[in-house]
């Protein structure tokens, strides 16, 4: 079914002089979104971890990954990756037709940048501050030394940092990002 899928986005791309992100962006058909699927679901799911890993995983992808390596990672959880650009420089995390992801890659292919919404981690009703504090706990990040409502005016931000990454969790109106990247080179350096 997949085969005929990308065949058929990538007809209906040329045809229309889009890419095939424009076109298909996120949809599948045949799946049951997630949204659907865990409505009332509140807490976060943080299985399966790899523990072998430089940085932390979140729900089996991770930072400095190869796009084969994610996209096992992705398949394993019933998610798909798709490219909404020839560069495979940005993929979106999709399950049906709702976007849960997107992943930055560097001119390496290796994983530099994770946008995670609450979906990808299977959760429907976002309690933000449980959010945060399960994210937080999970993943031993220190909290940063700033209030975490300053971002603006009507950006709610929670900011912290592992030994390797940082975490920055925003909520702009509802909608609720947990974005995951490299720690930089100077903040190793001041702990």
């Amino acid at each position: 079914m997949w085969p005929k899928f990308l065949i058929s986005c990538s007809v209906l791309a040329v045809l229309s002089h889009s890419t095939v992100a424009e076109a298909c962006t996120c949809d599948v058909s045949g799946s049951t979104p997630l949204a659907a699927q865990s409505a009332e679901i509140t807490r976060p799911q943080f299985e399966p971890e790899t523990a072998d890993l430089d940085y932390a995983s979140l729900r089996g992808v991770s930072l400095d990954m190869t796009i084969s390596e994610v996209q096992q990672a992705i398949g394993r959880l019933g998610f798909l990756l798709l490219s909404p650009s020839s560069t495979d420089t940005t993929m979106e995390i999709c399950n049906g037709q709702a976007r849960v992801g997107l992943i930055r890659f560097d001119e390496n292919h290796r994983v530099v940048k994770l946008e995670l919404s609450p979906l990808y981690f299977s959760i429907g009703r976002v309690q933000l501050r449980e959010f945060v504090d399960a994210v937080f706990d999970q993943y031993r990040v220190k909290r940063a030394q700033v209030a975490d409502d300053v971002c603006y005016a009507d950006v709610t931000c929670f900011r912290g940092t592992t030994l390797t990454e940082q975490f920055l969790i925003v909520r702009i109106t509802e909608d609720v990002q947990l974005h995951v990247s490299r720690r930089m080179q100077s903040s190793l350096t001041q702990d």
